[in-house]
């Protein structure tokens, strides 16, 4: 770094930031089961298979139908990317070792994640396109799942890789923008999202619980 560069604002940050890309994949989107830096996630001693022809059932109850190409990307939580003509799907199963042996847990973990897409689209934020959630193991895979199709764009990571400078400024700030956003999403009450009638708006009562996730002085819970 040269004195002229210690003096542009952010230079810092920009140094931070591509000494921590430089330790994480290239494509951190087909490398998810790493964690924010880079270090490889627990999994545990069961490893679950997907097969094609599981897939292909499981396409079928979303309307689809044909060859379909099964990639796992991701352990502890699973995940699968199946390819299916020129669209793209994953599947994810909840897997972490401190979900026990609870039969539900893997169910409810699905439901929390659909309700938490629910509340962002909700409130006109991008989200993934949930295709299938299954909240129990009377389907094809034998275990609750939740299949997504892909989104369009690129990571912000791969993103990240290729610029400096101004572009580099101005992805931060594009993705500071979005997590502001998400971050002025409030709740009734504290809690696990379980419910999305539990926003500010909502008219439906929330499912409590004791495992809060945030509280605010003002009294409402926020999405961590």
């Amino acid at each position: 770094m040269t004195a002229n560069d210690r003096n542009q604002p952010g230079s810092y940050i920009q140094d931070a930031f591509h000494l921590l890309l430089a330790r994480l994949p290239q494509h951190a989107h087909e490398d998810l089961n790493r964690d924010d830096l880079g270090l490889a996630a627990e999994t545990s001693s069961h490893v679950l298979t997907l097969t094609t022809q599981q897939a292909r059932e499981i396409l079928s109850l979303a309307g689809g139908e044909g060859p379909v190409v099964v990639t796992n990307i991701a352990r502890g939580n699973d995940v699968w990317r199946l390819n299916h003509g020129e669209e793209s799907f994953y599947l994810k199963t909840h897997t972490k070792h401190w979900y026990g042996d609870d039969p539900s847990a893997p169910g409810l973990c699905v439901q929390h994640e659909v309700v938490a897409y629910e509340i962002l689209g909700a409130h006109h934020l991008p989200t993934p396109e949930v295709v299938l959630a299954q909240t129990d193991s009377d389907n094809p895979f034998g275990r609750a799942f939740l299949l997504t199709r892909a989104l369009d764009g690129t990571s912000l990571t791969a993103l990240l890789h290729q610029h400096r400078d101004k572009d580099f400024a101005a992805l931060l700030r594009m993705a500071g923008a979005h997590l502001r956003r998400v971050h002025e999403i409030t709740f009734r009450f504290p809690g696990y999202l379980m419910d999305p009638g539990n926003t500010r708006s909502g008219r439906r009562a929330a499912l409590r619980s004791t495992r809060w996730l945030s509280w605010r002085p003002t009294g409402h819970g926020s999405l961590p």
